[in-house]
């Protein structure tokens, strides 16, 4: 999307980004193991939602504070933290 110029999707992107967010994440940032189910949580689902919204920031500001939160609750319940 933003290499090519072509915003003809963002519309759908959003959704796709709002979808990810309400369905497999918490509202604390926890990653679900899948939409309907809370555990056991992933390290990978973490990471890959702090990649997906820091660089959905780019295109659409305000999502650098929802890959914050995943962030803050990764390191807070991280075993390696402890």
């Amino acid at each position: 999307m933003l290499a090519s110029g072509d915003l003809g999707f963002r519309d759908t992107y959003e959704k796709a980004l709002r979808y990810y967010s309400e369905n497999f994440f918490t509202a604390e940032g926890a990653p679900k193991w899948r939409s309907h189910r809370e555990f056991p949580q992933d390290i990978h689902g973490a990471a890959q939602g702090i990649l997906t919204f820091c660089k959905a920031e780019k295109l659409s500001p305000g999502h650098l504070e929802f890959a914050e939160r995943i962030l803050c609750w990764t390191l807070d319940n991280s075993e390696s933290s402890r």
